[in-house]
């Protein structure tokens, strides 16, 4: 008798497809999904789980599978199964546990949620497709804040990432990858069965972002029918297609099998166990990542060289950073609440009493020009002199070659202050919530980042230094659901590449104002300036520290001789 794993039949009441008999979507079970004399059982407990942070008022089912192999002096792996409802039979674990297939594994398999009616005559709010279509960090947020620290409570679960696995079908499957591609740090094994890779909440565009992001130590199964659905957001075998692609061409650890199956789970009931047995392949030995790949962000960013974070003495006793910048001497100039230091710090280095920095850079004469709340400052890093270049205050800063110096406000103005002493600063442009400004390797162009908008504003600098034909050139990606892109500071390399910090990622621009790659930011807290140090990267996160990652780029200093990068490719 055909048990079904999952119940994905059921998924009929989000997509329906016209009912088409196809003799040859059968695929028999295999002994592995049958009882097998001697392979002891596993134990279940069933119990309602409410959420109180990310899906507030929400209740759903979990029922929690207990192998029999189950110590608990020794961590457990992990795999959480969306759309749990429809997992009635834990056979399949039974006895690949038994075997030494997979690892022994404690699953949790959770329902969606749904925030109960108000009255008998009302309906409840059925959160499936908020939770599991978006593609967003919010549901992995859910299980790693809320589910699995409950589960941990009572039995020793491995908080090692490469020991969870996490799967789902149709849009439990996209839910699924979802989870593991936005918090690789809790999830690296994924089992996706009819995927929802479609526009039901805008999840159309995996199969570009795996292509783009720095490859993320995750091992994918796919599973798709060659029948499956083509409704309103789109097909399910393109969408599939179009992610096995993405994830071919970043080297990733993926299979992608194809059934004559319409949406439903008969192929993937019997191909359980295999997607199971590939996911775990070569357990404990951790998911690898592609180091070469025809990925633009690999010929920059590679695997072998993460990110590390930088302890500075000042910072370790509860001062956060707020702005950094390099000198000429490959020193990284760090503004704190009220003081400035620098690493390699040595004693008696530290700038007491400079003020809040929101952003600073060196000019060429040495001089760290700092961009505040009330004014614009230069500062003597010898003798700790400082002077007002112009009383208005400033988000970001960038000081050219001739040392002519702009600052964006939070008003969106763009201010000019002259390397001649003789002229007064002035506003030369306007860009809504203007946040980062950088100059391209040539000097010849100005580039500011908006903190509402998605897009890097370029404009021409004039001779006299003032700007000309504004063009909202670079566009970035911003977080689904939301509005503002926070793009903040912004670096550029000697192939005229822009490197934009924000919270989806350090994205990577080339001179055509494309997205080509994003590397991943150093922890899940927003990254907000970047400075460059030769071909070592830093950056700044929101919560105040400061990291870096060596690169195989080149960094450009706007201190520096202005230098002609190579023309893009149109």
């Amino acid at each position: 008798m055909r048990t079904l794993a999952f119940s994905l039949l059921t998924l009929a009441a989000l997509c329906t497809t016209p009912a088409v008999a196809l003799a040859q979507n059968v695929y028999p079970l295999t002994p592995d999904s049958q009882p097998q004399d001697g392979v002891p059982k596993g134990r279940s407990e069933s119990s309602k789980f409410t959420s109180t942070k990310w899906f507030p008022g929400t209740v759903r089912d979990m029922r929690l599978y207990i192998p029999a192999q189950y110590d608990s002096k020794k961590p457990a792996c992990v795999l959480v199964m969306q759309d749990g409802g429809g997992f009635r039979d834990t056979t399949v674990l039974d006895n690949l546990i038994a075997k030494g297939e997979i690892p022994v594994i404690i699953g949790i398999f959770i329902t969606p949620g749904v925030v109960p009616p108000t009255s008998p005559s009302a309906l409840p709010r059925y959160n499936r497709s908020y939770e599991y279509d978006s593609p967003t960090d919010r549901y992995a947020k859910f299980l790693i804040d809320e589910v699995v620290p409950e589960v941990g409570k009572k039995y020793n679960l491995s908080k090692d990432p490469n020991d969870h696995a996490i799967a789902g079908g149709s849009s439990g499957g996209i839910a699924a990858f979802t989870a593991a591609f936005f918090r690789p740090d809790a999830f690296r094994r994924v089992i996706s069965f009819i995927g929802s890779y479609t526009d039901l909440r805008g999840a159309t565009n995996y199969g570009a972002l795996v292509r783009k992001f720095e490859p993320k130590p995750i091992r994918i199964f796919q599973q798709d029918g060659k029948n499956d659905q083509d409704i309103y957001s789109g097909s399910w075998p393109i969408g599939n297609t179009d992610l096995a692609a993405g994830l071919k061409f970043g080297r990733y650890e993926a299979m992608m099998t194809w059934g004559e199956g319409q949406h439903d789970g008969v192929q993937s009931t019997a191909l359980f166990p295999d997607a199971l047995r590939f996911v775990w392949k070569g357990w404990p030995a951790p998911v690898g990542v592609a180091t070469d790949t025809p990925q633009p962000i690999t010929k920059i960013v590679t695997a072998d060289e993460k990110w590390k974070l930088i302890l500075l003495a000042p910072i370790d006793r509860g001062s956060e950073a707020q702005s950094i910048s390099t000198a000429s001497d490959g020193r990284v100039y760090v503004g704190l609440s009220g003081a400035i230091t620098h690493f390699p710090a040595e004693e008696g280095e530290l700038h007491p009493s400079v003020g809040d920095s929101n952003a600073m850079i060196f000019s060429p004469d040495g001089r760290l020009i700092l961009a505040q709340n009330k004014q614009v400052v230069a500062l003597d890093v010898k003798t700790g002199k400082k002077i007002s270049l112009g009383k208005f205050g400033a988000r970001g800063v960038v000081v050219g070659k001739n040392r002519n110096a702009y600052f964006t406000s939070s008003n969106g103005s763009i201010w000019l202050v002259p390397a001649d002493t003789k002229l007064k600063p002035k506003i030369v442009g306007n860009v809504p919530d203007a946040s980062g400004i950088t100059l391209v390797p040539d000097q010849t162009l100005l580039m500011v980042s908006s903190a509402t908008e998605r897009y890097i504003h370029a404009f021409v600098i004039q001779t006299d230094g003032s700007l000309a034909h504004q063009q909202p050139y670079h566009e970035v990606y911003v977080n689904h659901g939301e509005t503002k892109s926070n793009a903040g500071g912004m670096v550029t390399d000697t192939n005229g590449w822009l490197y934009v910090a924000s919270p989806f990622g350090i994205q990577v621009l080339d001179q055509a104002g494309r997205v080509n790659g994003i590397i991943v930011n150093p922890t899940t807290e927003p990254t907000t300036q970047l400075a460059w140090s030769g071909s070592t990267l830093y950056a700044l996160t929101k919560d105040g520290k400061v990291y870096a990652r060596k690169t195989k780029a080149t960094g450009v200093q706007a201190f520096a001789d202005p230098i002609k990068p190579p023309a893009p490719r149109l």
